[in-house]
C-alpha cells in the first residue's frame, strides 16, 4: 500500500481511505515467488528481485504488528503531507506491517523527522526513510520511457507502477522483442525494473 501527497488536498482523505482498502489485498513484498523467473530484461533487474526501502534495522521492534493499521495510516498520512520532502507512505509487510514514510530532498533531515514521528506516535510502528527518487522524477522517467516503447511497438501490456518504495519505475508485460530491448537500452542507468 502506498499513499502519496495528493495533487488536490481535498482528495487526500479519500485517497487515504481507498489506499487502505486496497492494502487489504496486498501481499508480502518478498522477492520472487518460488519457481518464478527473476532474470531482468534489457539489462535491468527484475522487479521481483527488488525489495522495499527500509529504515535502520535498529528502529524496528517485534511489536506492534499490523494488518492494515487503517486509523494509524490515516493519522500518519495527515502528519506526513505537512512535512517537506514527503513522497509516499506504505506498509512494510516484511517488517510487521509498519508504516513507512518515504521522503526525498537535499534539505530533508530524516533523523529529525524520525524523532518527530516517534514523539507524535509513541509506541507505534512508524519509520521515516529517504527514497532515492521523488515521485516527480519517476513520473518524468515514465513520460520519457512510454513514448519510446510505444514507437517500438512495445507498450507494456501489464502496466507500469511509480514504485517509490523500491525506488523504481516498474514495467510489466513489455514484449520480448529486439525492438523493445533496443528501446529500453536507451535508458541504461535509469531506475527501471
Amino acid at each position: 500500500m502506498t499513499l502519496t501527497r495528493p495533487r488536490h488536498p481535498a482528495l487526500g482523505a479519500a485517497a487515504a481511505s481507498v489506499a487502505v482498502v486496497l492494502a487489504a489485498c496486498a501481499g508480502p513484498t518478498t522477492p520472487g515467488a518460488p519457481g518464478a523467473t527473476t532474470d531482468g530484461y534489457a539489462g535491468f533487474p527484475s522487479c521481483a528481485d527488488m525489495t522495499t526501502i527500509a529504515a535502520d534495522p535498529a528502529l524496528y521492534r517485534d511489536e506492534p504488528q499490523y494488518g492494515n493499521a487503517t486509523e494509524l495510516v490515516e493519522a500518519v498520512h495527515t502528519w506526513a503531507v505537512r512535512q517537506d520532502g514527503f513522497e509516499q507512505l506504505w506498509l512494510d509487510r516484511e517488517r510487521n506491517g509498519w508504516v513507512t514514510v518515504g521522503v526525498h530532498g537535499d534539505d530533508v533531515d530524516v533523523a529529525a523527522l524520525q524523532e518527530e514521528v516517534a514523539a507524535d506516535f509513541p509506541g507505534e510502528g512508524v519509520v521515516v526513510v529517504e527514497v532515492p527518487y521523488s515521485l516527480a522524477e519517476l513520473e518524468s522517467l515514465m513520460d520519457r520511457v512510454m513514448p519510446v516503447l510505444a514507437e517500438a511497438g512495445a507498450t507494456p501490456t501489464g502496466g507500469l507502477a511509480l514504485d517509490v518504495p523500491r525506488g523504481r519505475l516498474a514495467l510489466s508485460g513489455v514484449p520480448m522483442t529486439a525492438e523493445a530491448e533496443d528501446a529500453l537500452r536507451q535508458f541504461a542507468g535509469e531506475p527501471l525494473c
